[in-house]
């Protein structure tokens, strides 16, 4: 018990000098503060590096030390080229700009909204800013909002009492915009220079068209690091419902890029993009049956170009977004399902298959979508699905019925398949991939790329062939991503091409199944997402 006394007395001991070491500290920072600031705002920022390349990839960091949001903004580089800026635009409309956050978000909302404040031409070209609150359940943040938005020129607030989410947020706005021109932004976007004329400019030429910027990447949202990116970038679905950014065959153009201030897009990312209410109407309007879970966008894409819009990048229009690598995957399957069901016709049953998902669609869903179909029937007559995949997304490759695999072939290795000029299969740099090899495994076994078979030789070269009927050689299992052939009962695997012509040569050849543990990378294959 004496122990225990002593014990517990020491403990007071150690708390109450604790307690008065705090208040020193507190005392010190609190008469020393000012100096304290002005020797951390006094570090040297770095000069700005030349952003003047001819394709006009650069990357510039806006330095932590900036005093305020604005300051940062106002360091953000302009990547237009020249013939971008010396083009004079004749507006005779403005736009009402829609902006949705929740909690957290508002900071990058803050950013955003100050991007768009950062332009000249703000007072010409923008009538209002509308900003959704989408729930925010942070009384502070409710708050500030409420602070911040008494400064910023033309705001006014939405806001919901629980989070509903971004469909719902720009559908209750675009209710209660003033204009016909509507652009929607994601809070953390970064508008460029003169980023809003080119949109308002478009959609003046063209009413049925829907307006995209470029697309460049927002690297860190804290420094605000930019980076310019490829100029033929465009949008693109993908099997899985999802849309990815990638380089389209324009690259290769020798035409001169500079002079072209549109690009067509096979599909739009909701992150930013402009349209017309009126136009919006005409194709039904956003479609209020889906839930929050992501797929509506690859919808509307599709349902603009099927029934009778463009979706376009107006070139001169730069904005950067946060997360550009990421594929835009819904995760919702019932929102798969309508999407699938609204507007994949006789491809319905395969995409579901494709993206792991249930083709059978619940009975209460198909009359919903029925319904849908009718309402738009009435409003416009529609292509199908056919139409848009060979016209538009011509770039992508259409599966077949029987598929159950179907995509760019990747080994665990990094590596990705390409089919060579002589009939092998080889293996280059994922990140170096030109010419896409789609391959595709169907329900009956076969392998497939360019309507040719993936076949296994005797000399265990794998190679591409003219399909055979029950040729056992051209059938393949694929388990636990092993693909195994079914006559030889080896694997696909990465190895370096023994033939001493072709030194360094990494194919895909059939070897035996049972590799060592360190090994199992070389025999593992992934269908990625074309």
């Amino acid at each position: 018990m004496a122990r225990f006394a002593m014990f517990r007395g020491n403990m007071l001991l150690d708390t109450a000098l604790l307690a008065v070491l705090l208040v020193l500290m507190y005392a010190f920072f609190h008469q020393h503060r000012s100096r304290l600031a002005a020797s951390f705002s006094s570090r040297p920022t770095l000069p700005s590096p030349n952003l003047n390349s001819a394709d006009q990839r650069g990357m510039y960091a806006i330095p932590d030390t900036a005093k305020s949001i604005d300051t940062r903004i106002k360091l953000i580089p302009d990547l237009r080229s020249k013939a971008c800026k010396r083009f004079e635009y004749s507006l005779r409309e403005k736009a009402s700009i829609i902006i949705d956050f929740n909690d957290y978000q508002f900071y990058d909302l803050k950013n955003t909204v100050q991007s768009v404040l950062n332009q000249n031409s703000y007072d010409d070209t923008v009538d209002e800013m509308i900003v959704v609150d989408d729930g925010s359940t942070l009384e502070y943040i409710r708050q500030e909002l409420d602070r911040y938005l008494k400064t910023v020129p033309k705001a006014r607030l939405i806001r919901f009492k629980v989070q509903r989410g971004t469909l719902k947020a720009r559908m209750a706005a675009t209710k209660e915009a003033k204009t016909d021109v509507v652009v929607y932004l994601d809070a953390g976007v970064l508008c460029g220079h003169g980023w809003l004329e080119p949109l308002i400019d478009l959609l003046i030429k063209d009413r049925s068209v829907v307006a995209l910027p470029h697309y460049d990447r927002v690297h860190s949202p804290v420094s605000l690091e930019y980076l310019g990116t490829h100029g033929d970038l465009q949008a693109a679905p993908t099997w899985n419902f999802g849309i990815r950014m990638r380089a389209t065959a324009a690259a290769a153009d020798p035409t001169d890029r500079q002079q072209r201030f549109t690009l067509a897009s096979p599909a739009l990312r909701g992150s930013a993009f402009a349209l017309r209410r009126s136009f919006l109407d005409s194709i039904g309007s956003f479609d209020e049956d889906f839930e929050e879970g992501g797929g509506d966008i690859l919808e509307l894409s599709l349902r603009t170009w099927m029934c009778g819009g463009m979706i376009e990048t107006a070139t001169c229009s730069r904005v950067a977004i946060p997360n550009f690598d990421d594929q835009l995957k819904p995760f919702s399957q019932r929102n798969c399902q309508r999407t699938a069901g609204l507007w994949f016709g006789d491809l319905r049953e395969v995409s579901l298959r494709l993206a792991g998902l249930p083709a059978a669609i619940p009975a209460a869903d198909e009359a919903l979508i029925a319904a849908r179909l009718r309402y738009i029937a009435s409003l416009r007559q529609c292509r199908d699905v056919h139409w848009y995949w060979q016209t538009v997304a011509r770039e992508n490759f259409i599966p077949t019925q029987g598929a159950v695999k179907f995509g760019i072939l990747g080994s665990a290795t990094n590596r990705c398949a390409r089919l060579a000029n002589d009939s092998k299969v080889d293996l280059v740099d994922c990140a170096e991939v030109r010419n896409r090899t789609v391959f595709e495994l169907t329900n009956g076994g076969r392998l497939r790329a360019y309507n040719r078979c993936v076949t296994t030789e005797k000399t265990a070269y794998v190679v591409l062939r003219d399909c055979r009927d029950n040729d056992t050689q051209q059938l393949w299992t694929y388990k636990d991503k092993e693909l195994r052939n079914v006559w030889s009962n080896l694997c696909a695997t990465h190895v370096t091409d023994p033939d001493p012509g072709v030194a360094g040569r990494q194919i895909v050849m059939a070897q035996g199944c049972n590799a060592a543990s360190e090994r199992r990378a070389f025999l593992q294959w992934q269908f990625l997402w074309d």
